[in-house]
């Protein structure tokens, strides 16, 4: 009760479970002990609700019975999970520090300004989104200048064996409080290990 802890969404696709989604993405072995993930279930199984109220709710649920830092709210989400979070990204922006969308294109209806944080991967021949126009949207997002990129190795981050190729870009000349990081793999529309 004296420490504020992060609150982190995870928003699963079409056909998995939260359960599954939960072990699947790995999240508490990045965060350990130091946030608290919430993984929601889509009740029908085949769409998030397409507004941020589901979110909003789970935002006040959280932060009344536990000791939240409103400051550090993240989401991240894969496939329909992914189209949930670029809605967040897009009207949320305001409120999240974070968000990473995962095989899914950015969302651009009724839009926020906020100082928030963004991730993007896809794979090469993802069928949902393509690395050149969404690269390019989360890099106009965060004031990036598309010119001032750094390659990442995922190895320079993730410990476990690395089965698939891939990599990752931090743009540069980015608002300080809007960094953009991208990843790509050469895969469809699956989750690489390394992402979380």
């Amino acid at each position: 009760p004296n420490k504020a802890y992060p609150l982190i969404t995870v928003w699963h696709g079409a056909g998995v479970t939260n359960t599954a989604f939960h072990g699947y993405l790995n999240m508490q072995a990045v965060a350990g002990k130091e946030a608290i993930i919430v993984t929601p279930e889509c009740l029908d199984g085949s769409s998030w609700p397409q507004d941020p109220s589901y979110f909003d709710a789970i935002v006040e649920h959280f932060t009344t019975t536990y000791c939240i830092d409103k400051k550090r709210l993240f989401s991240t989400g894969h496939s329909m999970g992914g189209m949930h979070t670029a809605l967040l990204a897009c009207q949320r922006a305001d409120k999240l520090r974070g968000d990473a969308v995962l095989a899914f294109s950015h969302n651009s209806t009724n839009c926020v300004k906020g100082d928030m944080a963004a991730m993007m991967s896809v794979g090469q021949s993802d069928f949902a989104a393509t690395a050149a126009t969404e690269f390019t949207y989360w890099a106009k997002y965060g004031g990036c200048d598309e010119s001032m990129k750094m390659p990442v190795d995922p190895k320079s981050f993730y410990t476990g064996a690395l089965d698939e190729s891939g990599t990752c870009t931090d743009y540069g000349g980015c608002n300080p409080k809007t960094p953009v990081r991208t990843c790509t793999f050469d895969g469809g529309h699956e989750i690489p290990p390394w992402v979380a």
